[in-house]
Formats: C-alpha cells, sequence, structure tokens
C-alpha cells in the first residue's frame, strides 16, 4: 500500500466510526430530521448532495474506464451518502483494470 492509500484508509475509518456514532444517538430518520431542521442545516445537507453528485459523476466515468459497473454504487449513495464514494475509493485499486495501467492513454 501506499501512503496515500494508507491516509485515505484512515480517513475511511474515522469517517465509519463518526457516521456510526450519529446512527447509534439520532437513528437513520433523525440525521434526516436534523438535515432538514434549520436554513444552517440545509445548507450543510444540500452541499453533502452537490459533493455526492459531483463524486458520483467522476465514480460513473472511473469505474467504467475499469470494466466495472457504477450503478451499485451509485444507487447506495442515495441512502447512504458519501460511504459508497469512499468505499469505491478505498476498494478502486481492486476494481478492475484502469486503462493506464494496460499502456492506454487514459
Amino acid at each position: 500500500m501506499t501512503v496515500k492509500q494508507i491516509l485515505i484508509a484512515l480517513v475511511y475509518v474515522e469517517f465509519l466510526a463518526v457516521s456510526t456514532w450519529a446512527m447509534w444517538q439520532v437513528g437513520y430518520v433523525g440525521i434526516w430530521q436534523v438535515a432538514l431542521k434549520g436554513p444552517g442545516e440545509l445548507q450543510v445537507f444540500t452541499d453533502l448532495f452537490v459533493a455526492c453528485a459531483i463524486a458520483s459523476g467522476w465514480l460513473i466515468g472511473d469505474a467504467r474506464k475499469r470494466g466495472t459497473s457504477p450503478w451499485p454504487w451509485v444507487a447506495a449513495v442515495l441512502p447512504l451518502g458519501s460511504i459508497p464514494i469512499l468505499t469505491y475509493v478505498v476498494l478502486r485499486p481492486w476494481l478492475g483494470t484502469a486503462p493506464e495501467r494496460m499502456g492506454e492513454a487514459a
């Protein structure tokens, strides 16, 4: 593993821990209720939505280049937020073969 992969894995584990703690404290429905509570919370929720949409677009292109279906990952984004995107990034080195690794231009 490279240093970059180790750092990504550490961020992933930390994010899963925070997400698990939040889910434990307020539950799945509670997370959505807080997101819609006021303008500040709605702004953060909207920001997450935009970031997930942009990241999903990247994921679709990357998965196609690797010969992997992006749709299970993208479908999981709506109920789980950025967790499937982060999971894809962590598992990416083992998902298909990138064209640049096969000697083709990306």
